[in-house]
């Protein structure tokens, strides 16, 4: 998939989402360049503000479906700011705003199953809780390039930590399109939804385990 530099960077008002109410804005930057010092092995990129870049972000969850599979879908409307340091990754953080009514599960019928999803009383609830938001609140490095982020998951009003193990994909100092250094990183989580108040169809077709599964590239403001 092509990048242009208008998509890549600013694109987006990320930050002036990240200023709305109810969202927990990072503050201050994590100065520094990546050396020798890197905390992270092969990392390239230097510390500094980083958002993802919408062109290059999925956020895929599954959940057991009949016993049979598991029903993937995604969500496309996710902003990202990472308030990376590069000599000590401990000392970054991360937030995360997802907009539930953007949840595309590609089915193909007649009923508009994708809102139904996201504005279901008993499902999403996008009208009444139209943020998904996540907030960081320890790093702990457990491998040369991976990492165990914990942090605040609030899903319909409702906030509980949340574990998600993440490695780093890759990084360079300089991104051919853009000019700035940027990071991939791929994330995984295990969310028990009833916990919640999730619990449609739990114990009759649905399992209570989301799976989150994030693919996400970042560029440096």
């Amino acid at each position: 998939m092509s990048i242009s530099n208008a998509k890549m960077v600013g694109a987006r008002p990320i930050l002036k989402r990240f200023v709305a109410p109810g969202v927990i804005v990072l503050a201050g930057m994590m100065l520094g360049t990546a050396s020798s010092a890197a905390d992270l092995d092969g990392l390239k990129a230097s510390s500094g503000t980083y958002v993802n870049d919408p062109g290059h972000t999925r956020f895929l969850w599954r959940i057991e479906h009949l016993g049979l599979t598991n029903y993937t879908a995604r969500i496309n409307d996710v902003d990202i700011q990472l308030m990376f340091d590069a000599n000590d990754v401990a000392s970054s953080s991360v937030t995360a705003v997802i907009d539930p009514k953007s949840v595309d599960t590609g089915y193909v019928g007649e009923e508009d199953f994708d809102n139904k999803i996201a504005t279901d009383e008993g499902i999403l609830n996008a009208t009444a809780h139209p943020t998904i938001e996540f907030t960081s609140t320890t790093i702990v490095k457990t491998g040369p390039k991976t990492m165990a982020v914990t942090g605040d998951l609030t899903l319909l009003g409702v906030t509980r930590p949340v574990t998600l193990d993440v490695v780093l994909s890759g990084s360079t100092d300089e991104h051919p399109f853009v000019n700035v250094p940027a990071l991939g990183f791929a994330a995984t989580a295990t969310v028990d939804r009833t916990e919640f108040g999730l619990d449609f169809l739990s114990g009759a077709g649905l399992g209570d385990q989301l799976e989150i599964e994030i693919h996400a590239e970042f560029i440096r403001q």
